[in-house]
């Protein structure tokens, strides 16, 4: 997980391997060859970046740590980009 903030004050995390960019569930990703899974998570992880996604997990089961790194973050007196003093 890297990156920064959201605009408007908030982190946006975005699902690589279980999105909607990705389009398959868990038992179409666990079939796929490990450099397919490979290749549709770095495309994916492109896309959300490109679209704004401040972090990048694999899917649902990853927000609960996302969620820590954000207050984290808070806790060390980090500000979302956009967000004055």
């Amino acid at each position: 997980m890297g990156g920064g903030w959201g605009a408007a004050g908030t982190g946006k995390v975005g699902g690589a391997r279980t999105g909607n960019i990705a389009g398959l569930s868990e038992t179409e990703l666990a079939a796929l060859p490990p450099e397919a899974r490979d290749a549709l998570r770095a495309r994916a992880t492109a896309e959300l970046e490109a679209a704004g996604a401040d972090m990048v997990i694999d899917g649902i089961a990853h927000l609960p740590a996302a969620i820590a790194e954000i207050e984290r973050r808070l806790a060390a007196g980090q500000k979302p980009r956009g967000v004055a003093g």
